[in-house]
């Protein structure tokens, strides 16, 4: 425990009474400037410091003490007086170290104290504060109460000469002893400043994980695979440069069941944050990043699903230059081996003698189709979507998803999954995971449109791709919630991303399910305007390992739509019609297949 010397202010008011005597003993006249005071007893210190025959004397040492002491007392208040507190404070450091008394390394925390705060705006403040961070650390091994000293001279002297040096030891500190950072090293324009990288999500099946790890900037990063030792299993490490992360969000996340084990995430080095992934197997990955808010995917399965074939790999590229090692973005083929929905189990052998059943189409020989569907509701809870005319696009399209799923589980057999069930919130991310934890064999993703000028209507559809149609990026930026300047940007990043997901069939998907969407529409008297099949980066259709669309089912923005899409019939009508398009589009595999 420090013990603080006679207080400074007391020292001042014996001063008034014991200057003349000071005088007398130094026998020095009055008219000796403090400058020329200051400068001679600076001069005798450095002789202790040069010279070891004086400087192994303590009682040397001492009368340096008394000579800037002298200096102060003769003048508190001018230009001289906190250069002399900090000389106070560096000569008991120097007979701290020479001679080991605790009572000189308190004296000179007391001075550094005093220079720090009677004189804030000196140039020596922030030396100050400085080295009694190094004395906590160093000496008397306090890191947090150092730490508290360094973040002073940050935050309080932006502009100062000691700021690097108490930045670089606030870093090391960070990362040894899980000491937060003050805001301003934190984000923000200064190139200096670190980018914060936010607590990590995850989304975890048996054979697949989806993790997202959120950025307050983009930030250059790289990955690893690490192979399983006798200690560790197989393991994938991201390296985020020039980051930090929040001590509070340092605790390894241990996981009780799915692929994924545990999720690490620490202070690397002084400006490096480390997320490692600790999964039991790993076939093969997947990362890529997405902006405004910038955040890194990373998409892993855990043993090979027999429609994971890989047929091509090229190293991942990620937001400003990042580097990736060992990552591939796998793209793939389907070649399911479950039974086709809506069909008969391939006939037993006695009814094959019998020959009581039609002849099955090569597509159904195979085990080709489309056994689950997921179907993603757009927007939710704190997200309403689009909202005109007394409606929000989220209830609609709820409404919309649970009729859909009604009746694909009744029309063709197979199993539906909605994102959402509920007005609640998810990610985009997390949507896409959904799907792909669920081996979904196609991933139908609903919304309702909105447009500026209400006269605007009609019904498109899309599928995952780069657009240069201005209305297209338009809506898509609207649904990814980002601007349409953020979505040029982006086409150049997920280029070579896009260039692996399933387009061509999901573009069959799209003009299959179009087509009979406006078809038994105009049946049914609820004709909409086609705005036909379109084609751009939807976030939520990223990364999607199976055919994957997006349906704007109308303009809530016009009033007319609007009516029709609170109406049952309406919905009913397009649930009906999206069925439809869904069995066209397996009917066009069984026909590719069966030449």
């Amino acid at each position: 425990m420090i013990r603080f010397r006679t207080p400074l202010l007391l020292l001042i008011l014996l001063s008034l009474f014991f200057l003349p005597a000071i005088a007398a003993e130094t026998g020095d006249a009055f008219p000796t400037t403090i400058q020329d005071r200051y400068h001679k007893s600076k001069f005798f210190y450095k002789q202790l410091e040069t010279n070891p025959t004086l400087g192994n004397q303590r009682q040397m040492w001492l009368k340096s003490t008394r000579n800037f002491r002298k200096v102060y007392l003769a003048n508190p208040k001018s230009e001289l007086a906190p250069a002399s507190l900090f000389m106070l404070g560096k000569n008991y450091r120097r007979m701290y170290e020479k001679f080991g008394r605790k009572s000189d390394l308190q004296e000179a925390i007391g001075y550094y104290r005093d220079c720090a705060s009677l004189f804030p705006h000196h140039r020596l403040a922030d030396d100050s504060l400085y080295l009694l961070g190094i004395l906590f650390n160093d000496i008397l091994d306090e890191p947090r109460t150092a730490a508290r000293y360094f973040s002073d001279v940050v935050s309080r002297y932006p502009q100062g000469d000691m700021h690097p040096q108490a930045a670089t030891s606030l870093k090391t500190l960070s990362s040894k002893y899980d000491i937060a950072l003050p805001e301003i090293m934190i984000s923000g324009s200064n190139h200096k400043k670190l980018t914060n990288v936010l607590p990590v999500k995850y989304w975890s099946s048996n054979d697949y994980s989806r993790v997202i790890i959120k950025a307050s900037g983009p930030v250059t990063y790289s990955a690893q695979l690490l192979e399983k030792s006798s200690n560790t299993p197989r393991r994938l490490y991201i390296d985020f440069q020039n980051s930090y992360i929040e001590p509070r969000y340092r605790t390894p996340i241990p996981i009780t069941d799915g692929l994924l084990k545990r999720i690490r995430t620490g202070q690397y080095t002084q400006e490096t944050v480390r997320v490692v992934l600790d999964i039991e197997t790993i076939s093969s990955y997947k990362i890529f990043s997405l902006p405004d808010p910038f955040r890194v995917v990373i998409d892993v399965r855990g043993k090979e699903r027999p429609e994971l074939q890989p047929e091509s790999s090229k190293p991942v590229k990620a937001l400003h230059k990042p580097s990736l090692k060992n990552g591939q973005i796998i793209v793939l083929r389907t070649q399911k081996k479950h039974r086709a929905a809506g069909t008969a189990a391939p006939p037993t052998r006695e009814e094959d003698d019998l020959d009581s059943s039609p002849e099955l189409s090569l597509a159904q020989q195979l085990g080709l189709g489309v056994a689950k569907i997921v179907i993603d509701p757009g927007h939710g809870g704190r997200d309403p979507g689009a909202i005109a005319n007394g409606l929000k696009e989220k209830d609609i399209v709820l409404r919309l998803a649970k009729k859909l799923k009604d009746t694909l589980e009744r029309s063709l057999g197979c199993e539906v999954v909605l994102t959402r069930d509920s007005d609640r919130y998810i990610s985009l991310e997390e949507r896409t995971a959904i799907a792909n934890g669920n081996n979904a064999d196609l991933f139908l993703s609903l919304h309702v449109n909105a447009h500026p000028r209400p006269t605007v209507n009609g019904l498109e559809t899309y599928f995952l791709n780069l657009s240069s149609n201005p209305e297209a990026m338009r809506v898509a930026a609207f649904e990814n919630a980002t601007s349409e300047l953020q979505m040029s940007d982006l086409q150049d990043v997920l280029s070579d991303i896009m260039k692996n997901s399933k387009i061509e069939e999901s573009s069959r998907l799209a003009h299959n399910v179009h087509s009979t969407l406006i078809t038994g529409l105009h049946e049914s008297d609820l004709t909409l305007k086609d705005l036909g099949v379109k084609q751009a980066p939807f976030y939520v259709l990223i990364g999607a390992e199976m055919p994957a669309i997006l349906i704007e089912i109308a303009f809530i923005s016009n009033a007319g739509e609007a009516r029709k899409l609170n109406d049952d019939g309406f919905l009913n009508s397009s649930a009906a019609g999206i069925v439809r398009g869904i069995r066209s589009y397996i009917d066009s595999n069984s026909a590719r297949l069966s030449f």
